[in-house]
């Protein structure tokens, strides 16, 4: 099961979780309502020097930007920003930092399988194929975009109040009818979740 290790039952995450909990009359380290934390975070082990990604683009082909638009009508949203650029620069692919580290973790949490992309390559690797797949999984404005080798899926918010923010969805924990209780919070943006990824150690 994917966790974020370090979570105590006291400590409340962001006051936007609380009111999904609240609505969702939820409990757990992340569902306590109507209080707030503000003590550091220690931050994640230093981003390695030299080339992040292998190669600078998925070895299944580009992204055109009329691809990108023509999935974006079809979700009805235009994607957070930060997500789209990578998308153009690299169309998913495998980063050579596939270690998630969460904050103050000593050891990483998950290991990146691979990051989806928009092309024709494997269905496995393909973003609109897992979008297809995932979609009666996940809660709405969910996007999958990457999966670590135990079958979890991270998920990018699109659209609502999840927008540019990354989840976690534990398969283990899957359940009928989706919840909140099926995800976990990671990150305040996609380009937080990349810096928190690390080369294995060797």
């Amino acid at each position: 099961m994917f966790r974020i290790a370090g979570c105590r039952d006291d400590v409340i995450v962001t006051q936007e979780l609380n009111d999904v909990a609240e609505a969702a009359n939820l409990q757990g380290w992340w569902c306590r309502p109507l209080e707030m934390v503000s003590e550091p975070v220690p931050p994640p082990p230093p981003v390695p020097q030299g080339p992040f990604w292998d190669g600078t683009r998925n070895q299944y082909g580009p992204l055109a930007p009329e691809q990108l638009a023509a999935f974006e009508a079809e979700l009805g949203q235009r994607l957070p920003e930060d997500y789209r650029a990578f998308l153009l620069a690299h169309n998913g692919g495998l980063p050579v930092g596939r270690d998630y580290w969460a904050p103050g973790r000593q050891e990483p949490d998950a290991e990146i399988l691979c990051v989806y992309g928009l092309h024709e390559g494997p269905e496995d690797y393909r973003l609109d194929v897992q979008r297809a797949f995932y979609a009666p999984k996940l809660m709405p404005g969910l996007l999958p975009i990457a999966s670590d080798v135990g079958g979890n899926q991270f998920c990018l918010g699109y659209a609502g109040k999840p927008r540019g923010k990354v989840y976690c969805w534990d398969h283990e924990t899957e359940c009928l009818p989706v919840t909140w209780r099926n995800f976990q919070w990671l990150t305040g943006s996609f380009t937080e979740f990349l810096q928190r990824l690390r080369p294995a150690a060797p």
